[in-house]
């Protein structure tokens, strides 16, 4: 056990500093490859374009499957895509992962109503009720993401377009994320042992936000502004 305590503690004082530092640098590296890409020429469109109604558009009536084309060609991975990326965000912007950073991180707190073994104070309110986020969000975001990680095992077994677009990358992500969240579910129903399986979860999310830079995930942080930008020239070509 002092082991396995000693472990603990770096997972919550030495490994957040690091998972930070390669974090930023991934980041770094990848917006410096971007911008190798350059940037496409001037367009003068012949007609007036609004593209604030093109951005709105773009994240809207074009989700929607009969219009995007990924939901036209497999309408319920569609689907099922759009809820696990839904389910996620609200994971990640639930009081109790704020709560967790806080502690973590050891930032000074009060008394509340969020209670973990522990974590045992934080003076972040809840703003998703806790039986809500635990009990029914995070296994519908495990559900998902599993659906989407065994729809990528068959088609890469089976042959067609998606085997042609996966890459190595893909095995180490996916599952990272899904592993991470299964850990988190069992660490805030209690699950004895209660502190390996806080340490195997505080271990696997930082690994994976290290990984982030360098995998085709990183979208999940740059989709507000490339989908507002793609509704912006969508509407000067008046897509």
């Amino acid at each position: 056990m002092p082991d396995l305590m000693l472990l603990f503690d770096f997972t919550r004082t030495l490994l957040p500093p690091i998972t930070l530092i390669v974090f930023i640098i991934g980041v770094m590296l990848r917006l410096v490859k971007w911008a190798s890409f350059g940037f496409a020429k001037k367009d003068r469109p012949l007609g007036k374009s609004n593209r604030l109604i093109g951005a709105i558009k773009n994240w809207s009536i074009d989700m929607i499957p009969p219009w995007d084309l990924a939901g036209r060609v497999e309408p319920v991975a569609y689907v099922t895509g759009i809820v696990m990326h839904i389910s996620c965000i609200l994971i990640l912007l639930g009081a109790l992962h704020a709560a967790s950073v806080q502690n973590i991180i050891g930032i000074p707190y009060t008394q509340s109503r969020l209670r973990l073994p522990a974590i045992p104070a934080s003076n972040i309110p809840v703003s998703i009720p806790r039986n809500l986020l635990t009990y029914i969000i995070t296994p519908v975001f495990l559900s998902s993401l599993g659906i989407m990680i065994l729809r990528r095992v068959y088609y890469s077994l089976r042959g067609g377009p998606l085997k042609s677009l996966t890459r190595k990358g893909d095995w180490v992500a996916a599952p990272l994320l899904w592993s991470a969240g299964f850990t988190g579910f069992l660490v805030v129903v209690a699950v004895e042992p209660y502190v390996p399986l806080l340490t195997l979860h505080l271990i696997l999310t930082q690994v994976f936000i290290m990984y982030l830079p360098y995998s085709k995930l990183i979208h999940s942080a740059t989709v507000f502004l490339v989908r507002t930008w793609f509704g912006f020239r969508k509407s000067i070509y008046g897509v």
